[in-house]
């Protein structure tokens, strides 16, 4: 996350959220953390990543109760440009990877 306005994190791994109400789990490739705050949630793809992935990840965060997190979208191919305007996400591209 180096390069991005989020700042510092401490720890960045993933996890995997029960959604008992609708008897489900949902993985979450990126979740961002400094100190015991999650500040960050993401998906890391190597597809291109859109509307309906952005969708997924507003509904996960509140499921998890950090509505003030910022979302990652991270793909290998792209990001929908719809989706990148979103003042909430950050977005990272294989050029903010590798140069």
């Amino acid at each position: 996350l180096a390069g991005t306005d989020l700042g510092s994190v401490d720890v960045v791994g993933t996890t995997t959220v029960s959604d008992r109400a609708n008897r489900t789990s949902h993985e979450i490739d990126v979740v961002a953390m400094r100190g015991n705050k999650v500040v960050a949630i993401g998906e890391a793809k190597l597809r291109r990543l859109g509307a309906n992935d952005l969708d997924r990840l507003r509904q996960l965060r509140e499921l998890i109760g950090v509505p003030s997190a910022r979302l990652i979208l991270a793909s290998a191919e792209d990001v929908d440009p719809r989706a990148a305007e979103s003042p909430d996400v950050i977005v990272i591209r294989p050029r903010d990877v590798y140069g």
